[in-house]
């Protein structure tokens, strides 16, 4: 019978986060992963069945954080403006320690592509159902287009393609002019 580690699950994802940003993707290791936690590698494949599940953990986890941050942040908000840029925030927040090693994982071949564009889409769709609420408790909803058209460039911006300034003040006049 498998013995029982109390709270093991989480020891390995703190410890693989620490791994990953200590050394980036390529450099998380499995057996370093338990050998930080004290722990056989096999209880490790026991919660996750790979090295790539265990790092999308870890960035799922970090997501998900940031997702309930964000929503807390918009309930708050005491304008859209403050809203969007408490999520404009959380996004950048998130995205900054994981930013090297995306770049270093670069996406190549057709199915990696595929998945981008569905991930991608998913993330619209978190962020707009954060933008919605926010829309209508300030009398600004439009359909469910404006929330995707704003989740959008929230992501755009992110990138640090431009500033998100610069968005929310294109958001405002959208919304006074409606």
């Amino acid at each position: 019978m498998p013995k029982i580690i109390g709270g093991a699950r989480r020891m390995i994802l703190d410890e693989a986060r620490r791994e990953l940003f200590a050394g980036g993707y390529d450099a998380l290791n499995i057996r370093a992963v338990a050998r930080g936690c004290a722990i056989a590698a096999g209880t490790v494949y026991n919660y996750f069945e790979s090295k790539d599940i265990l790092a999308a953990s870890v960035m799922l986890e970090d997501w998900q954080n940031a997702l309930a941050a964000m929503k807390d942040e918009t309930a708050r908000a005491g304008s859209v403006d403050a809203g969007l840029f408490a999520i404009f925030d959380a996004i950048a927040a998130f995205r900054k320690p994981y930013e090297e090693i995306w770049e270093s994982h670069g996406l190549s071949g057709a199915s990696q592509k595929k998945l981008f564009r569905e991930r991608h889409a998913l993330l619209v769709a978190q962020i707009a159902a954060l933008v919605q609420p926010l829309l209508t408790r300030f009398g600004a909803e439009e359909g469910d287009y404006l929330p995707r058209f704003i989740a959008e460039n929230i992501l755009i911006a992110s990138n640090g393609e431009y500033r998100f300034e610069e968005t929310a003040a294109l958001i405002g006049r959208i919304i006074k002019e409606k």
